[in-house]
């Protein structure tokens, strides 16, 4: 397992936005992402449901997941969290990642945090919000599920798929979970650190 964490990758260009997560709320949504019935999820129990519908298995950085494609430049993922695992865990990937809503009822909350610029960032993506968020490589990134609204408060029902693009093609060997510790080395601003470590998993 990777002790440290990588370093964010050559030839970003700090100035000219290559650090900044990028959203976009377009009509490219992708509300039935490869015959996904969106109502019949919602109707008979949202996150268990959808696990089981989706063949999705427990992913290493927190939530469900499974690999929908696979090339030498790009992979694609279906993801979720669910009322019983609401967590994405604080950690930092060596790719760039496109979260795509696809449906649900609630939301996924984003943080997001740049360890060479300190700018920290929230962002909702769900049907009543971004639609699409791209975080870069080498970013610090947590998430959980919320409601609609964007509040902690949900149930079993609560669901919310995203498919995910990730270049170049996502492996665990790239990804690196964030520790108390090292927010706590790393953060200076106080306000920031109280932010991100909720998203930490011991």
């Amino acid at each position: 397992m990777n002790q440290g964490l990588p370093s964010l990758p050559r030839g970003l260009d700090i100035d000219g936005g290559d650090l900044l997560c990028q959203c976009s709320d377009g009509d490219d949504v992708e509300r039935l992402d490869e015959g996904f019935k969106e109502d019949g999820v919602g109707q008979q129990g949202g996150g268990p449901l959808c696990i089981a519908d989706l063949d999705l298995q427990p992913h290493p950085e927190g939530g469900y997941g499974r690999e929908l494609s696979r090339t030498s430049t790009q992979s694609s993922l279906r993801y979720t969290l669910t009322h019983d695992c609401p967590l994405l865990q604080l950690g930092v990937n060596k790719e760039t990642i496109t979260h795509r809503f696809v449906a649900g009822d609630g939301a996924l909350e984003y943080v997001t945090f740049c360890p060479i610029t300190g700018v920290l960032s929230t962002t909702f993506v769900g049907r009543e919000h971004t639609s699409t968020l791209t975080v870069p490589g080498g970013m610090w990134k947590g998430g959980r599920l919320v409601s609609a609204s964007g509040t902690p408060d949900t149930d079993a029902s609560t669901h919310v798929v995203v498919r995910e693009d990730c270049t170049p093609p996502w492996t665990p060997e790239a990804y690196t979970a964030v520790s108390t510790g090292k927010v706590r080395d790393v953060v200076d601003d106080p306000a920031t650190r109280a932010a991100l470590l909720p998203f930490v998993k011991e």
